[in-house]
């Protein structure tokens, strides 16, 4: 199995690509970027595959379900016109995201600094 190793420059042969390097991929790629910034498919493709775009074209239903089992998985989130979305709902163009944080609400952050919860 070839194991994908982002300092490396040279991408990996055509047929190389499992799933678990996908992840690895993603996951790296989503640890250079600040939160609240995404990552395109194309991006995570590009950076296996080179840029002969019938070589990276090749992986982009294999990252749209990795992606999808990170986001079900809550270690990444799926975006749509900028919104997080269901990744069962996922179709069309899409982006990588860190994994939602769970929001705070007035009353959570008032009983946090009475020391309630």
């Amino acid at each position: 199995m070839t194991v994908f190793n982002p300092t490396e420059s040279a991408p990996l042969p055509s047929g190389a690509i499992h799933d678990d390097s996908i992840r690895r991929a993603i996951l790296d790629q989503l640890g250079s970027v600040d939160t609240g910034k995404t990552i395109g498919p194309t991006d995570i493709a590009r950076s296996l595959m080179g840029n002969d775009e019938k070589q990276w074209r090749t992986l982009m239903k294999p990252i749209r379900r990795v992606a999808v089992s990170l986001a079900q998985n809550g270690e990444a989130s799926i975006y749509r016109k900028g919104k997080i979305i269901d990744p069962a709902a996922i179709r069309g163009v899409f982006r990588i995201g860190h994994p939602a944080q769970p929001e705070r609400t007035r009353d959570s952050e008032q009983n946090q600094s009475k020391g309630t919860a």
